[in-house]
């Protein structure tokens, strides 16, 4: 599995190339922003885990996130912990603010404005009802970070806490080591839970076609 996947970054990473090779050649690619990001990782035994969905430790949801800026030279690291979230407001911020300024309010989230996030609902049917290891996945999972620290929030009771710059692979557990810490990062979580809107105040949406179902149905998301 593992080799597989090194196959197939080594593929996206040529087609990358030639996707950049082709806009030097037509003479866009200095004022183009290109974005480069991944929607989840994947666990190849960490954990006792594989594949992904299943949970929220570092493997599945450390991303990476490459921008390219029209007319940039030269590159730079920035540190700071963002979502997914934040993207779009990165790219409008690229545009003249006249022009995106009736799209800002749709996309409030920026870099540093907000408590990052993540969220695991259980996990796909075929994992959440097998008779042997499914009650592992019985749970709502919901991470938030302070960074370094990352505070991971279970709903069955076993809450972790890891200081992610020394335990990348976390694999010590702080809850009750730094309970001051936990606690604030609690708090945090508990007051960002409180301000979104409730699921029947968001936006209501179109039933899903049968042909969407299907779609959901063989990448294992919902169950028959």
């Amino acid at each position: 599995m593992i080799d597989q996947y090194d196959t197939a970054i080594a593929n996206l990473d040529e087609e990358i190339g030639r996707l950049i090779d082709k806009l030097k050649a037509m003479g866009i690619y200095e004022n183009t922003m290109i974005v480069l990001t991944s929607d989840h990782g994947e666990f190849f035994g960490e954990h006792y885990l594989v594949e992904h969905s299943k949970d929220v430790y570092q493997e599945v949801i450390w991303v990476p996130l490459i921008i390219k800026n029209p007319g940039q030279r030269e590159g730079r690291r920035d540190d700071t912990v963002v979502s997914s979230s934040d993207i779009p407001r990165i790219v409008l911020s690229e545009f003249p603010k006249k022009m995106v300024a009736p799209y800002l309010a749709e996309f409030p989230n920026a870099p540093g404005n907000h408590p990052v996030i993540t969220e695991n609902y259980f996990t796909r049917a075929r994992d959440l009802f097998h008779p042997v290891w499914g009650h592992r996945f019985d749970r709502v999972r919901t991470v938030i970070y302070d960074w370094p620290y990352k505070f991971i929030h279970s709903s069955d009771g076993n809450s972790e806490l890891y200081h992610i710059e020394y335990d990348g692979k976390e694999s010590t557990n702080l809850i009750t080591k730094q309970p001051d810490v936990a606690k604030k990062m609690v708090e945090t979580l508990e007051l960002f839970m409180k301000s979104r809107p409730r699921f029947e105040e968001r936006a209501s949406q179109p039933p899903l076609t049968e042909k969407e179902l299907k779609a959901l149905r063989s990448l294992g998301y919902i169950g028959n």
